[in-house]
């Protein structure tokens, strides 16, 4: 159960770092985005055009990389959590299934 945990840590952790990188790189994918825009319409478009598709580019990218950056949090939180639970429950829990192994009363 303990490897579950551990996978799920490092996933959440690095849906965080991506969603970091998402957030930090949005002007430079929307301006890449709005740059094949502009080669489909054959090197010409609309000023005006060109910056709306940039601007609702960077606008994805940030929203993804919030929501990849909030969620991913969350879930490390959550995972470090029900680890140190778990820990506290496993360590307070009495042993009466070892102590009937051992021949002793219960």
């Amino acid at each position: 159960m303990a490897a579950h945990v551990i996978g799920m840590f490092w996933t959440a952790a690095f849906a965080a770092i991506g969603g970091l990188v998402l957030i930090f790189t949005s002007t430079s994918f929307g301006v890449a985005r709005g740059n094949s825009w502009l080669q489909s319409q054959g090197g010409m478009g609309d000023t005006s055009s060109y910056d709306l598709i940039v601007e609702t580019a960077i606008t994805k990218f940030l929203l993804m990389g919030s929501l990849l950056l909030g969620a991913g949090f969350l879930l490390t939180i959550a995972t470090f959590f029900y680890f140190l639970l778990n820990e506290k429950a496993r360590e307070t829990r009495p042993v009466f299934e070892e102590e009937l192994d051992a021949g002793g009363e219960v």
